[in-house]
């Protein structure tokens, strides 16, 4: 390990590196644009045409198997909560994330969305409604939490009465996916969640296959191509996928690019004055603090990224 690489391995993962990881990728982009974790055969890329180059090359795969044999164990399966990830489309390599991409996407066609515009309208109108009332409230709380959850749940056609389990929806749900391990009671806490979300989900969806309705978890159900069906894992596995990558993004997404336009308060009253820049302002958000800050790719074979650079082969 170069002395230069030594801060920076240092500083990864910690909650500092966290609250503000831009000046560490810019001292990688610096003086070690790719990486080695020491010990491991793992780099770590930042800039972004050697990102856009992996993710976009087709000798670069999930290999979500081997990654999690490698870190967690052999017998990863046992844990619901592993294995409910396993049947994920976000962990798939083709033909299986073909095969379930196809599947869900027709879900989401354009009439679906478009009717469940003045819906989420609505529901943002009214929660900011209750904090107007309030006279008081925690945004992040009463608002950026609360929306995704209630479009999602609106979404699929979760029953009124049943949606109380996933307004409280667990903020470290995401935990899963991060690089740092889990601890045993959090891997305890998202074995039990994974559970209980499969059991209702196999109950609501038996009663959509009975009794079909105008939503996107009937059209799940439904879902038939060539590819073939979703069977009942893969169907409540990408269901929970919809609820884990709907709302987390979502809320960081709010989070993140308010505070950034309360620290840039001339960006702030651009928007105040010009609405037609929100769209746009959107956009420069999601790349300027985006809510998903890493993700990994495995070298199915041997490929030159740049300049030379040949990450080994797994």
């Amino acid at each position: 390990m170069s002395e230069s690489s030594a801060p920076i391995l240092g500083n990864l993962f910690t909650p500092e590196f966290i609250n503000d990881p831009y000046p560490t990728y810019r001292l990688i982009r610096e003086t070690n644009p790719f990486l080695n974790i020491p010990g491991t055969e793992d780099w770590i890329a930042v800039r972004y045409d050697d990102c856009a180059s992996v993710l976009r090359d087709k000798r670069f795969g999930i290999d979500n198997d081997r990654r999690m044999r490698t870190g967690i164990g052999e017998n990863y399966m046992v844990n619901p909560a592993f294995a409910s990830l396993s049947r994920m489309m976000l962990v798939a390599d083709p033909p299986d994330h073909t095969r379930l991409r196809k599947l869900v996407v027709r879900a989401f066609d354009a009439r679906s969305i478009e009717k469940l515009r003045g819906q989420i309208r609505q529901i943002a109108k009214d929660l900011v409604d209750a904090m107007e009332d309030a006279s008081a409230g925690d945004l992040m709380t009463a608002f950026a939490r609360q929306l995704p959850i209630q479009v999602i749940c609106e979404m699929l056609g979760i029953p009124e009465e049943d949606r109380h389990r996933f307004i409280e929806l667990d903020e470290n749900a995401g935990r899963i996916l991060d690089p740092t391990p889990m601890t045993p009671e959090e891997l305890d806490r998202a074995n039990r969640d994974a559970l209980e979300g499969a059991a209702y989900f196999d109950e609501l969806c038996e009663r959509r296959r009975r009794e079909p309705t105008d939503d996107l978890l009937t059209a799940m159900v439904q879902s038939e191509t060539e590819h073939g069906k979703l069977t009942r894992e893969e169907l409540s596995a990408n269901i929970n996928l919809i609820f884990g990558a709907g709302h987390e993004t979502t809320v960081n997404l709010i989070g993140n690019g308010l505070l950034a336009l309360f620290r840039n308060r001339d960006q702030l009253t651009l928007l105040q004055n010009d609405p037609s820049l929100i769209p746009g302002a959107i956009e420069e958000l999601l790349r300027y603090d985006s809510s998903v800050q890493l993700t990994g790719r495995t070298a199915l074979e041997d490929a030159d990224v740049a300049n030379g650079f040949t990450p080994a082969r797994r």
